[in-house]
C-alpha cells in the first residue's frame, strides 16, 4: 500500500474535529432501516385508513427485535 493511499484512509476515517468517525454496526443499521421503513408504511396507511394506523403506531414496537403486539382483536379477511 503506498503512503497517498494510506493517507486518504485515515483523512476518510478522521472527522472534521479531528475525532475518529464511529461506524454503526451492520444489524444496527438494518434495524433503524426497517424502523423508517415502518414508519413511513404506517403514515402512508394513515392516509387511507387513520383507525388503522394509530393501532399500529400504538402496537408495533421497533428496536432491535421487530414486535406486533395484538390487542386481543380478531383478525378478520
Amino acid at each position: 500500500m503506498d503512503l497517498d493511499h494510506l493517507m486518504k484512509e485515515l483523512r476518510a476515517a478522521v472527522s472534521l474535529g479531528g475525532r475518529i468517525r464511529q461506524t454503526a454496526n451492520p444489524a444496527d443499521r438494518a434495524s433503524r432501516a426497517v424502523a423508517r421503513v415502518i414508519r413511513l408504511a404506517i403514515k402512508n396507511i394513515g392516509q387511507s385508513d387513520p383507525d388503522l394506523a394509530g393501532h399500529l403506531q400504538s402496537r408495533v414496537i421497533k428496536g432491535t427485535s421487530l414486535v406486533y403486539r395484538g390487542d386481543g382483536i380478531p383478525w378478520n379477511s
